[in-house]
């Protein structure tokens, strides 16, 4: 699998925030390119990842979707 390619899940539920952009930096860092998907349970980890990532310039936010109650998949392209 190319690195353009690669898709990795981080799980985060039970984190709060600044936790849950710091863990999301660190992964985004790490990669070289490719899709990150992060979920997590925390209701400002919703909104504040993904502006904490584009301000950063970590990446695009793809999307953010409630998968199931208060679990959210924020869904990251890094390249």
């Amino acid at each position: 699998m190319n690195q353009e390619n690669m898709r990795k899940v981080i799980d985060l539920q039970g984190y709060q925030c600044p936790f849950t952009f710091v863990l999301t930096k660190t992964y985004l860092e790490e990669m070289d390119s490719g899709i990150l998907e992060v979920i997590v349970d925390y209701l400002p980890s919703v909104d504040n990842v993904p502006k904490s990532v584009m301000a950063q310039n970590l990446g695009k936010i793809i999307s953010v979707e409630c998968i199931e109650g208060n679990k959210y998949k924020i869904t990251i392209q890094k390249s």
